[in-house]
């Protein structure tokens, strides 16, 4: 893994959950947790300059991987036929799961359904809303 790898992955940043950004009586936690993930990223950026210099030629792109926060944005690509993606979209957008999930898998079946005509019947309709009270607390 050359350093350049490493300054990409961390240069991608992270995201906030959407209750946070999305709801304007959060602001506060909504702060205070960006700063808490700026200070985090400071000191991975430090500890794995010290770890750098050290390990260069060892250092994995699993070890790196494992030192992320969830939130940290991540370049994923999922395949599958139709069934399985629309399995994997309605499973994941019910209520219940993180808003940020939710929506993403939300995201992708309305790419999966506008990229043929005979897909569109999977189109799912219901965007996740993440200032809903009903949706947060539904563990349906």
């Amino acid at each position: 893994m050359t350093k350049q790898t490493v300054d990409d992955l961390l240069a991608k940043g992270f995201g906030l959950p959407l209750y946070l950004t999305e709801i304007a009586a959060f602001a506060p936690q909504r702060d205070a947790f960006e700063q808490d993930l700026l200070q985090y990223y400071q000191a991975l950026r430090n500890f794995l300059e010290r770890i750098w210099q050290t390990y260069q030629d060892t250092l994995s792109y699993d070890f790196m991987l494992n030192l992320f926060p969830l939130a940290h944005h991540m370049d994923l690509w999922l395949h599958g036929d139709p069934k399985q993606v629309l399995y994997m979209t309605n499973q994941r957008i019910r209520p219940g799961g993180h808003i940020n999930y939710r929506l993403l898998a939300w995201e992708a079946n309305q790419l999966v359904a506008q990229a043929d005509p005979y897909l569109t019947a999977i189109c799912l309709e219901h965007k996740p809303d993440p200032t809903s009270r009903e949706e947060f607390f539904d563990r349906s």
